[in-house]
Formats: structure tokens, C-alpha cells, sequence
């Protein structure tokens, strides 16, 4: 079999796809959507932070009662009583607060997080299928400068806070660098670089980030003009003349 009938079986096989020709796997996120992931999340947020105050609260008080009953225990006191004054007065308070309150606070505000971090992980794959098919729609003409304002402007949505925009860049960062290598694309290192400039220039100022973009439009300015240039450069050509002495004399005889 040539090889030319090789490749054509390999590229029309259903289960091969070409890393150029990558399609996501499913359907990006509406704004809509988005905005409805982001109010889950901080909702969990708010679930379970005062939960994990309350608990470890509960948790340094018990410690206190247990670390005072223990001594106690260790050096009695003459005219103490085990049960009044050492078991109910603080190791029974100590070891309900840390069975009774911290223990559950802890599972539930654990929960919370959990339900968070699903979400995050959702609108982060979201994130990286939106900007994997930007690309796939660009193709020759994408460039690192054009995907960071793609991110910026269609990516992270006008409602979302500082913290929120940088959080889940980083989790859009951590989804695609747990890619499998069957489902790698090579627009993965590009989206991955932009990913970067865009977490670096979230708490940036304007005028730090209008020197940014001026930076990136000379260095792709000068990209272009260098491709041109190659692209107008003609080939490698031989010259007839030979400037060996050796092989000069050759053709002298």
C-alpha cells in the first residue's frame, strides 16, 4: 500500500481527527449560563465561609476546654471533684463542641466548597472551548494579541469582579493543562501563553495595559513584515562559480 493510500485511510478513519482540525466536545456556555454559574458559585462561597469561621471558632475554644481539663487531669487539685469540676466544666463542653458543632460545620462548609469547584471547573471548560473555537475560526490569521482580546472582551463577562475574572482563568489554565494528549490541539500553547497575559494584566493599570498592547502590535508588526519578507526572499541558488583553489585549477588545466 502506497503512502499516499495510507494517509487517506488514516484522515478518513471516524475515530482519528487531525490536532488542527480539533472541535470541542460540546456546546460553550450562553452569558446567560455563565452568569448563572457565577451566582452559584459565590452562593456556595457564602454558604460556607461563615460556616469554616464558625467552626474553627468552635474548634479553638473545645481545643482550650480539652488542653485545660487535660491539666487538670495531670495535676489534681486537692478538694476537686473529677465530675464536677474537671469532666463537665470542660472535658465534656470540649468534646461535644468538636463532635457536635465543628465536625458537621466543617462537612457542610467542605460541601460548599466541593459544589464550588464543580462549578469552576464547568465554566472553565466553557471558557476554553470558547477560545479553542475562536481559533479554529481564525486559523492562520490567529495571534497571541488577538485571543488576549478575544479573552478580555467575549471570555470574561463585564459583571464579573477582579477576584472572580482571575479565579477562573486560573482554573480555564489548570483545565487545559490537564488535557489529554489525545485531545491536545495545536492552539493549546498559544491559548495557554495568552491565558497568562491576560491573569497578568487583570490587576494591571490602563496605562500599564495600553503599553502592553502597544508592545504586542510592534512585535506582531514585525512578525508580519519578517514572513513577508521571507515569503519575497527567492531560494537557495547555486553559483557556478567554484572559489576553491583546488577545484579552480581543475578547470584552469
Amino acid at each position: 500500500m502506497s503512502l499516499v493510500g495510507i494517509s487517506r485511510d488514516i484522515f478518513s478513519h471516524p475515530s482519528v481527527v487531525p490536532l488542527s482540525s480539533k472541535e470541542p466536545s460540546a456546546p460553550v456556555l450562553s452569558t446567560e449560563e455563565k452568569l448563572s454559574l457565577g451566582q452559584e458559585i459565590s452562593s456556595h462561597h457564602w454558604k460556607g465561609t461563615p460556616l469554616v469561621v464558625f467552626g474553627a471558632i468552635t474548634l479553638f475554644v473545645s481545643l482550650v476546654l480539652l488542653l485545660i481539663g487535660a491539666l487538670l487531669l495531670g495535676y489534681p487539685i486537692e478538694g476537686f471533684s473529677f465530675v464536677q469540676d474537671i469532666l463537665l466544666p470542660f472535658l465534656l463542653p470540649a468534646i461535644l463542641g468538636i463532635v457536635g458543632v465543628t465536625i458537621p460545620l466543617f462537612f457542610f462548609a467542605s460541601f460548599h466548597h466541593v459544589m464550588a469547584m464543580e462549578k469552576h471547573k464547568q465554566l472553565a471548560e466553557s471558557n476554553y472551548r470558547q477560545i479553542l473555537e475562536y481559533c479554529l475560526t481564525q486559523q492562520k490569521e490567529v495571534t497571541k494579541k488577538k485571543i488576549i482580546d478575544f479573552i478580555e472582551t467575549h471570555v470574561l463577562l463585564p459583571q464579573y469582579t477582579r477576584r472572580f475574572s482571575f479565579v477562573t482563568l486560573s482554573q480555564t489554565l489548570d483545565v487545559l493543562s490537564r488535557q489529554p494528549s489525545s485531545q491536545y490541539s495545536v492552539y493549546d500553547s498559544l491559548i495557554s501563553e495568552s491565558i497568562r497575559d491576560s491573569i497578568s494584566g487583570i490587576f494591571m493599570m490602563k496605562y500599564e495595559k495600553d503599553k502592553r498592547k502597544q508592545k504586542e502590535e510592534k512585535e506582531e508588526q514585525s512578525s508580519i513584515q519578517h514572513n513577508a519578507n521571507n515569503s519575497r526572499s527567492p531560494g537557495v541558488s547555486i553559483h557556478p562559480t567554484i572559489s576553491s583553489p583546488v577545484v579552480s585549477s581543475l578547470w584552469v588545466e
